[in-house]
C-alpha cells in the first residue's frame, strides 16, 4: 500500500500517544488511497498465480498493531509491494476449526 501520489510521508518515530495516533492516521490514509485504486481489494501475485485478498478486518487490526512501532508502520506502507512479491514457503497449515476469531478467514 504505497503512497499513490509519490508524496513523501513523514512518519513520526516516537512512542507518545500523539505519535501512535499520527501513525494510525497515516496507515489509514494510505490504505484508503490504495482501496480507491484497487476496489476489488485484491493484489495479483505472479509467483502464486493468484490474487491475494486484503480484508477490511485485517487492515483494521493491522492499523492498531503496526502503529505502535515505527518499523512496523514502514512495513505496512510497503504492503502492496510485499503482497505482489510474496511466494509460498512450505505447505499451508490446515484451517483451524472451532476457533471463533479465525472463522471469517476460512470463507
Amino acid at each position: 500500500m504505497e503512497a499513490q501520489d509519490n508524496k513523501t510521508i513523514e512518519v513520526p518515530r516516537g512512542n507518545t500517544k500523539e505519535d501512535i495516533k499520527a501513525r494510525e492516521s497515516i496507515i489509514s490514509d494510505v490504505y484508503r488511497r490504495w482501496y480507491e485504486a484497487n476496489p476489488s481489494k485484491a493484489v495479483f501475485n505472479a509467483n502464486l498465480n493468484d490474487s491475494i485478498n486484503v480484508r477490511y478486518l485485517s487492515i483494521t487490526e493491522t492499523i492498531r498493531h503496526a502503529a505502535k512501532n515505527f518499523l512496523s508502520t514502514l512495513a505496512v506502507l510497503q504492503l502492496d509491494i510485499i503482497l505482489k512479491s510474496a511466494y509460498q514457503v512450505g505447505e499451508p497449515s490446515p484451517i483451524k476449526k472451532g476457533i471463533k476469531n479465525q472463522s471469517d478467514f476460512s470463507k
